[in-house]
């Protein structure tokens, strides 16, 4: 359809190109036999095959360092390098597929990417894939997505790495103040299948083979899975969860849950079992636009309240989460009872 400047040899050339076949037994001739000891006959294939044999082992193709582990449906890597050598990996991955770094923070191994449209819904025709092609930021499904990457050393040379999306999706409202129909932004379950996707892209960027990753991360996970389940225990004095997994699931889990949820994860601390988080109340009722919002008496949403989430271990087959204000103490606000109940919906 438009001009180029650039050659086409092969159109136009009158002839057909003739393809020039290697014999099989050249496929791995090697540079220099000159000094071979002459003797019995031997291929070239053999030949090739005895002197790479010798650096075969110079770069190998494997999996030592990166491994998937999975219980149920989520997923999460652990790599045998330390958290400073893989962090300019982890930032270039995300640049890499079409994300911008919104926030990070290297101490505490911490990555957030910018919103951006989820384009893996929009129909898969014709016409939609041609539009996608040329006119990709004008196209939207109505979903966007962002993904919260935690690094946490294990020790020394070894890290684990979680991956949690976060959705919100364009739901359409009627506005009382004019004709037309409006819309606001909800938020939307995580899908887990995106999550496992980029795990699945991040063992091939730490240098996995493809096929290996693919084969990992699609593998059934019904001989794994657990039947987890998280119970919110609630009185006049405190709040608490009771998780049936040990400490280091329900370790990754709430850290999980919590990116998923949209929480601000100030700090924690492994060895003590808390984080520290900062949690926004907003308002239940939906917001078309500052029109509805200037003439409706909608209360403003509370400022931010932090909140110690603190991880017991029960006898190491069960977990007891506690929520506890910012001191430290019990908490039995309507705020902490909202953690509980988020959290232990994901935890499900």
């Amino acid at each position: 359809m438009f001009g180029s400047d650039r050659v086409n040899y092969k159109a136009q050339s009158s002839s057909k190109p003739i393809s020039l076949e290697v014999p099989p037994d050249l496929t791995q001739l090697a540079r220099d036999t000159r000094y071979l000891v002459p003797g019995e006959e031997v291929s070239a294939s053999s030949l090739g095959g005895a002197t790479q044999s010798k650096d075969s082992t110079i770069a190998p193709m494997k999996m030592s360092d990166v491994r998937i582990e999975r219980q149920g449906p989520d997923r999460w890597l652990i790599v045998s390098r330390s958290s400073q050598a893989i962090w300019p990996t982890l930032k270039s991955f995300w640049e890499e597929n079409g994300f911008s770094i919104a926030e990070q923070n290297e101490q505490t191994g911490f990555i957030e990417t910018d919103w951006t449209d989820n384009k893996t819904k929009l129909p898969d025709d014709f016409i939609s894939r041609t539009l996608k092609s040329v006119m990709s930021n004008l196209i939207s499904n109505g979903i966007k997505e962002k993904y919260i990457t935690r690094v946490e050393s294990l020790g020394p040379k070894e890290v684990q790495i979680t991956i949690a999306q976060r959705a919100m999706e364009e739901v359409a409202t009627n506005s009382t103040l004019q004709s037309s129909t409006a819309s606001t932004w909800h938020a939307r379950p995580a899908d887990t299948e995106q999550e496992s996707k980029y795990l699945r892209l991040l063992m091939v960027k730490l240098g996995a083979p493809e096929a290996s990753a693919n084969a990992a991360v699609s593998a059934d996970s019904k001989s794994t899975a657990v039947a987890s389940k998280a119970v919110v225990n609630a009185n006049d004095k405190s709040i608490s969860i009771a998780y049936q997994e040990g400490f280091d699931t329900a370790w990754r889990r709430v850290g999980v849950a919590l990116d998923r949820a949209g929480f601000t994860v100030e700090d924690r601390d492994r060895k003590l079992g808390i984080y520290y988080v900062r949690f926004v109340e907003r308002n239940t009722k939906a917001e078309a636009n500052f029109l509805v919002r200037w003439f409706t008496n909608t209360p403003t949403p509370e400022g931010p309240q932090r909140f110690r989430l603190k991880i017991v271990d029960v006898q190491g087959k069960s977990s007891e989460i506690q929520i506890l204000n910012a001191s430290g103490e019990e908490d039995h606000s309507s705020a902490g009872n909202k953690i509980a109940q988020l959290l232990a919906e994901d935890l499900k």
